[in-house]
């Protein structure tokens, strides 16, 4: 379970990280805060439009549309956000 590998240089350094956090800032600010330019800007029309249509009860077909099951109860998409979100979350 590497699930808390390695926690104790995050709880030795972590003033010192976030400091540096701090004096460095977030690379792109636009990805801290939600709202229409974030949703406009990131996520995908076809996202934006299953969830207006489930937020009009028209159910979740067009957002389970957006997904694929390559295992039983394992879902993927790569519809789901922009090319300017990937990029800019890199």
């Amino acid at each position: 379970n590497g699930e808390l590998e390695g926690h104790e240089f995050w709880a030795e350094h972590e003033e010192l990280l976030k400091n540096a956090w701090k004096e460095l800032g977030p690379h792109t600010p636009d990805l801290y805060t939600f709202g229409p330019p974030f949703e406009e800007r990131y996520l995908s029309l076809e996202l934006r439009h299953a969830a207006k249509a489930a937020r009009a009860g028209r159910g979740e077909a067009e957002a389970w549309a957006l997904f694929e099951e390559p295992l039983p109860g394992v879902y993927v998409s790569d519809r789901l956000f922009t090319q300017e979100f990937l990029e800019d979350m890199l």
